[in-house]
Formats: structure tokens, sequence, C-alpha cells
């Protein structure tokens, strides 16, 4: 198996016999290590081995040690720290520096030495002030050659003092000869406290740049002023072209430094302003009037207008008095997505205030009624048929959806009416790569039945939260009748995953009410002690459909004395239940409960739960019409088959699975011993658990399904824990 593989399967034979095979230890694939992909998912055993084999712990993207720094795994970090090799090539602290101050200074603790040429990647480094300042007291001692080292730091959000005066005693100047000023660096990064402390400390506006300066791409020309270069930087922002952009946070921060250098900005953060042409007059008829492509615009009773136009990673916008000048703007965000975002929250605060859409045919309609018979007969198609006609009348894309399923030809549709139809779905894709986004959909007649989404761990800058994705779906006129959602895995908050904005996008939208199935999240390559449901116990009344369950995580919440009057199917999926979980579960008010499957997990990460604690589940009490109970991944499901004969359950019960466990010879042999109790069942499930080839399980019930076994473990732990 190749290496890269075995690891994201969490597969330590496989990774074994990789690296037996002569896989290539520092291999990257898309831009990771393969101990790096360990550290980060916690596979203490995998890690240990590829240390053992070579595998260099500070090479990727991060490195393996800058994955451990990340989520705060402090045992892998000193796993890894030991491990370090300060002659390593390339050097171990190039990595650390540019990723984590902590690393960094762990790093000189073991002996690695601070190279003097290392000394500006230092400025990059994040993490608490302390350490960050102690690293930076460390490189400027180090510096030989203070000049990069200076224009590194100014470049940053925070400069001592000490370190610009002991870098301009070894050499360092506020107007060099060969190089762009530090003031210059400053006023374009734009950092305010450098500026601040270098104009304190006397440097110029009026600094000439020495030489050409090529930075993101633009050219800088010789000659030009901190004050010009900054003027020219206000231009480029208004261009929406190559330099860095106005951002809503450094609002206060940009109108100081416009003032210290004699430059003077306008309008709202992220925005400059200019004085454009004359707007048309307003029209009688709002439909008729005519916008300008690609550009949406809406008109206010007081004779205003505003106008906006979304490009790749730009939101233009234009406003004026009808009839009069107009003023335009232009934001640059980092990315699509958050166009779309901000192109979608712009316009609902313009109908907000007052503000109606022109230039538009009325937004199509839709019928109720209509919705509420598919939804009462979803699988009627004279209903949709029906519904179809009265869309298409309307000029409906939805209506053309619907007959052109049913013809088994709707992709054609889909396309030409993407952003109606399927917005947020354009950006997941069918068959995403394993830890990418990615979407799942059944379809039928014209509306999504199921749906699965998936979110990468961690997103791209500038990407949609999860919940604005939601939201914009749920929003969609194909999503009206889903019956089904699976999520996850989900990008994190921190170093955990949780379910909950995903609950609270549910009830408010209103999706929660239409619900049959949900399964609450899929972890991905999460750990489990890193994920939580959320709390389903806060908002199980809003729904009252919902038939099918399913909340996996570390940390579930299905709350006390919830109801679910339309359960038949409830899964719980862990690897460490506690007692309190298993309590909400006996609370459970599901009348029509027939299917319930319990993960346990193991008692080393936390599980507690006992047979006891079963007790009104096995005497039949809590859910009457139970005819299936999965005891899963359980360290004592010993204990448990040689209650359940006793138990006024199992004679209700047609299939009973016991798989992921601990069962072993013994236990089978018990359950021979008792099985007249067992032989009514159509089926039982012991796959996934240590029994051995001479284990007898003939006769326990009309299918036996065994699956694969490692009595290895039959003593030691349940399949599911960490």
């Amino acid at each position: 198996m190749n290496l890269h593989d075995a690891v994201a399967n969490r597969d330590l034979e496989g990774v074994r016999q990789a690296i037996a095979a002569g896989a290539v230890l520092d291999e990257t694939r898309e831009g990771a290590t393969a101990i790096e992909r360990a550290a980060q998912t916690r596979q203490y055993d995998a890690v240990k081995l590829l240390l053992q084999a070579g595998a260099n712990p500070t090479l990727g993207l991060r490195g393996a040690l800058g994955a451990a720094y990340q989520r705060q795994d402090q045992t892998m970090v000193e796993l890894l720290l030991t491990h370090v090799d300060p002659a390593a090539s390339p050097h171990p602290l190039e990595g650390a520096l540019g990723w984590n101050a902590e690393a960094a200074l762990a790093l000189l603790a073991r002996g690695v030495p601070f190279f003097p040429q290392l000394a500006p990647l230092a400025a990059e480094a994040r993490g608490a002030p302390e350490a960050r300042a102690t690293l930076l007291d460390r490189a400027v001692a180090a510096t030989v050659d203070a000049q990069p080292m200076l224009t590194a730091l100014v470049a940053t959000q925070h400069v001592e003092r000490r370190w610009v005066d002991a870098l301009l005693a070894k050499g360092a100047s506020l107007t060099p000869a060969a190089h762009p000023s530090p003031l210059h660096v400053a006023a374009l990064t734009p950092t305010q406290q450098p500026i601040e402390l270098l104009l304190e400390l006397g440097a110029s506006v009026d600094t000439p740049l020495a030489v050409d300066w090529v930075r993101k791409e633009k050219t800088w020309a010789k000659g030009l002023t901190v004050r010009e270069a900054f003027v020219d930087f206000v231009r480029a922002d208004l261009r929406g072209r190559d330099d860095d952009r106005f951002t809503r946070a450094r609002a206060g921060f940009l109108k100081k430094v416009a003032k210290a250098l004699g430059v003077e900005v306008g309008g709202k953060s992220g925005e400059v302003l200019k004085t454009g042409r004359k707007s048309a007059p307003a029209s009688k008829d709002p439909t008729k009037v005519k916008v300008a492509k690609g550009w949406r615009r809406f008109h206010h009773a007081n004779g205003q207008f505003w106008e906006v136009r979304a490009l790749p990673r730009d939101l233009q916008t234009r406003w004026g008095t009808l009839g009069g000048l107009s003023r335009t703007s232009t934001r640059h965000l980092d990315s699509s997505a958050q166009v779309e975002l901000e192109l979608r929250k712009s316009c609902d605060e313009k109908l907000k205030a007052g503000f109606a859409e022109v230039g538009v045919t009325p937004p199509p309609e839709r019928d109720e009624a209509q919705e509420a018979k598919l939804e009462a007969a979803p699988d009627e198609w004279p209903a949709y048929e029906r519904y179809s006609a009265w869309l298409r009348e309307r000029a409906h894309p939805l209506g053309e959806l619907i007959s052109a399923q049913r013809r088994g030809d709707g992709a054609a549709v889909l396309k030409k009416h993407a952003a109606m139809l399927l917005g947020p779905l354009v950006r997941f894709p069918k068959k995403g790569k394993p830890g990418a986004q990615g979407s799942t959909a059944e379809w039928r007649f014209g509306f999504v039945k199921h749906l699965e989404l998936r979110w990468p761990m961690t997103p791209e800058r500038g990407a949609l939260t999860a919940e604005q994705d939601l939201e914009a779906l749920f929003a969609l006129p194909t999503a009206r009748l889903l019956e089904s959602l699976k999520v996850g895995p989900l990008p994190g908050r921190g170093a955990s995953m949780s379910g909950q904005p995903v609950l609270d996008v549910l009830v408010t939208t209103k999706a929660a009410s239409r619900l049959k199935a949900l399964f609450l999240v899929e972890r991905g390559q999460w750990d489990w002690r890193d994920t939580r449901t959320g709390d389903f116990g806060k908002v199980h009344s809003h729904f009252p459909r919902l038939e099918s369950l399913t909340l996996s995580g570390g940390t579930i919440q299905l709350g006390k004395r919830t109801s679910l009057p339309a359960l038949r199917e409830l899964s719980l999926q862990t690897g460490a239940l506690s007692r309190a979980t298993l309590a909400e579960v006996t609370s459970l008010d599901a009348p029509k409960l027939e299917r319930l499957s319990i993960w346990f997990g193991r008692a080393q990460y936390g599980a507690n739960t006992k047979l006891a604690d079963l007790a009104t589940i096995l005497d039949g009490s809590r859910f009457p019409k139970l005819k299936h109970l999965g005891l899963m991944n359980c360290e004592w499901i010993g204990e448990a088959v040689r209650a359940l004969p006793s138990s006024k359950l199992l004679p209700r019960l047609s299939s009973l699975d016991l798989s992921m466990g601990c069962l072993n010879d013994a236990d089978v042999a018990a359950m021979q011993a008792q099985r007249s109790a067992f032989a009514h069942l159509a089926r039982l499930n012991l796959e996934d658990n240590g029994l051995t080839k001479k284990a007898v399980t003939k006769g326990l019930a009309s299918e036996v399904h065994l699956g694969k076994q490692d009595p290895k473990r039959a003593e030691r732990y349940a399949s599911v824990g960490e």
C-alpha cells in the first residue's frame, strides 16, 4: 500500500509494510508529508514508526511538529522533538520560523543552531506575544545583515523599539542606499505601529526610493517618495488590481496613516471613491429600466439609486441621485465565494432599507399548496406534472427541470440555470477528493431528495462558512422537499469540529421541519475526541417528522427527555459513550422506535457505561416497538450476551448487531448454551470481533454474519476509540 494512503486510512500495518517496501518517507502529497498527516490526525504509533525509519518531522507544509503545535498536542510535540536532527537539511528552523514561535524556541532549546540568514524568517512567526518577543530577541541578536532584518520586522504588526535600535547599531539605516526604506515597506504593507515608531525615530515621508522595488508583481520606481508611493497604492486599490487592499478591520488605522502621510482617503473601509458619469433618470416602469450588463440596480422612492456588480474577486458599486452624478467604489475580497456572500448581504441590506430592484422581471412565483401535496405524496408523478405546468406558465426554471428529470435529461437545465437551481452546490463537486469539498445528491422530479455535503477540515482563506453554504442551499427552490441530510466533515473551529452550527441553520431556515433523516456529523479525518454533534436536545421540537437520526461524534448531546414522535431509527456512533449520554437515550420519548444502534467505545478514552445502564431497554419497557438492537463497539459485550437470554426484549427482536466489540469464542459458546433464545433472529451480526475459526455460530440465527475477525483484539479493546 502507498504510504500516504496507509496514513489516510489509519492503517498501521499498511504504514509498516510501506516502510519495509522502501517508501520515500519525506515525499509530499498536496504539500504535506506522511508524518505530517499522521501527526495532524494523532496517529502516535504511525508517527513512531516513521520517526524510527528516519522521517523528517520538520519537512512539509508545516511539518509534523507544526501540525502538533497547531493542534496543541503536547504528547505529539514531545515525541517529535526527541527525533529532531539539528543538522538536518532543510534546516529544522526554516519551517518553524514561518509558523510558530513556540515551536522555534523548542527547537532552539534542543540545540538547533540559529543561523543568521534565517533571522528575517523569525518576523513571520506567530504565537503568544511573549514567545514571539523572546524569539525576535534571539533573531536580532543573531543578525549579521541588519537591513533585511529591519525590512522584515517593519512589515509585521508590532515592532519593539529595542529591536530597531539594535539593528540601527548593527548598520541598518532609515534611508538605505540599496534597499527600499523601512517606511516605504511599512506604508505599503500597511502596518500602523511600525509606521508610528519609524516616524518617531525620524523617518521622513519625503524619503525617495533608492532603487526600483518590485513588490507583488508591481514595480515601484526609483525616486518615488513614501507619500507618492502611498498615493499610488490608493490608486491601485481603486482599480482593484495588484496591491494589498483595504479591509474593514483597518478602516480607522488607514485614516491615521493617510493623515500622517498627507493623503486623504474617503468612503468606507475597503473603498476609495471617485466621481463618475451622470446616472439615467427614473423610469415609470421599473421592469423597463435599462441596466448595464453584469450589474444589478436598485431605486428608492427618495430619488436615490444603487448598483452592484460582482467580479471574480472584486465587488463594485455605484450610487447617487437619479439624473445626477454617480460615485463608484471597488472592494477587493479574498475569494469569489466571499464576493458571492457580500453581494447577497449588500442586496438584502438595500431591500431592507426600502430600495427596490429594477430592470428585472419580478421573482418567479411558487405555489405552497401544490408543494404541500408533493410533500404528502412524494412519489406520485401526476402531482409533479401539474406543478411543472403551473411553473412553466410563469417561466420558472424549476418547471422545466421537473419535466426534464422525468425524461432523464435534467443536466442541461441544471447547467443553464445553475445559479437559481443549484446555488452553492456548484462549488461542491460530485466526486471530490478525500478531505476536499464535495457532495452527493439524489434527485426526485426536480427536487433534491437526499443530500450529503462535505467540507475540508481547513478551508481556504475567504471561503464561505458551512452555515453560509447551508443558508443559501435551503433557500433554493430545488431544496424545498429535502427529506434526508448528511453533513460532515465540517471545517474546524480551533482544533475541533462541532455540528452545532448545522443544527442552528436547520432551525432558523425551518428546514428541520421537513427532514425525515439526519446524519450529524461524518468525522472524516477528525479524531473522535475532537468532534461534537452539538446540542440536539435544545432543538428536538423542530424535527416533528424525523424518522431516522444518526449522531456521530466524540461528544454526543441527544438531550434529556427529548421527544421525537416520528422516530423509527436511532444510531449513536462514538469512541467513548458516557453514562450521561446513555441516560439521555433511556429518557427519549420515541414511541415508534424500531431500530436502536449504540456504539459504546473504549474505557481508556472515557467510555464509562455498564450493562446495568441498559436495564430499561432490555426489560422492553422503554421502547415497546423495538425490532433491532445494536450493542456495538462494546468492551463488555461478553457480559451482555449472557444477560440477553433472560431479557424481555430479546424475544421481540428480529435482528441483533454485536459487531466491532470484544466478543470471543467463550462468549459465543455461552450463546450456544442458550441457543433457543437467539434462534428466532432473522439476522445476527458478529463482524469485527475477536472470534477464531473454532467458534461455532450455526443455529444462533437464520443468518449469521461474521465478516472479518481479529482474535488478538478480543481481550483488549473495542474497534473504535480515538
